[in-house]
């Protein structure tokens, strides 16, 4: 079903000082399950989003806040869902990743919930995403000789037991300075191996989701980065 969608934006609407408008949430969808085919997200029985390939996420678009029935499927037929029918709920100010993950034999969903508020300044937010199924809980270390760790032992979610009795999410949020880092992803408590490396410039007032993703096995492992400015959410 192609069609061509045209947006309009002219000078005034780039100026907009607004994050989001009152009586709005902000959903957005990763595909981050290797292997898997494009998909189609439908919402409520609407198609939402179309042809989503691996290791793309859409921008953030306004919903009303509710529940809502959201179906992923490999094509325009909501029959053939990988994931769904599952009911979410999107609050009134919230800014929610929903993300596909582990590989094409077992989609699930992941619901990301971003913290989008504002950062200390010269500083840049970080949420920190475990999606590969086939690799141990991980540290993320940076800094000469890896001497800083920013991320502490972060699992594949629902693979380790907490402290309070519960399953990990998978996730971690935090800010840092702003800078130019070297990201290295080593097993949880080691130095070495290397699983991953990249370098990365976070900016200032920045918010960035950093998604470890593919599989170790088939050496597709790799790290998705993508910064949302302040700039990005105005009307």
């Amino acid at each position: 079903d192609p069609q061509l969608v045209v947006v309009a934006t002219d000078q005034a609407e780039k100026s907009a000082p607004t994050v989001f408008g009152e009586g709005e949430a902000r959903v957005r969808i990763a595909h981050m399950a290797a292997g898997g085919a494009p998909v189609t997200i439908f919402v409520n029985g609407e198609i939402r989003f179309s042809g989503i390939r691996y290791g793309t996420m859409t921008r953030f678009v306004p919903l009303a806040p509710g529940t809502y029935e959201v179906i992923v499927s490999t094509n325009s037929n909501p029959a053939n869902a990988i994931i769904g029918p599952v009911d979410l709920t999107f609050e009134d100010g919230t800014f929610t990743t929903v993300a596909a993950i582990n590989d094409a034999d077992g989609i699930t969903p992941l619901i990301v919930a971003e913290d989008y508020s504002a950062v200390a300044e010269g500083e840049a937010g970080v949420t920190v995403v475990h999606a590969i199924a086939d690799a141990p809980a991980i540290d993320v270390l940076t800094g000469e000789d890896n001497s800083v760790k920013i991320v502490n032992a972060l699992a594949f979610p629902g693979t380790f037991l907490t402290v309070d009795g519960t399953f990990n999410d998978g996730q971690v949020t935090f800010s840092v300075p702003a800078g130019t880092y070297t990201l290295n992803v080593v097993p949880a408590g080691a130095t070495e191996p290397v699983v991953l490396s990249r370098e990365v410039t976070l900016d200032a007032g920045t918010n960035y989701i950093i998604v470890a993703t593919g599989s170790l096995a088939d050496g597709t492992a790799r790290l998705n980065i993508v910064g949302t400015a302040p700039a990005d959410l105005t009307e």
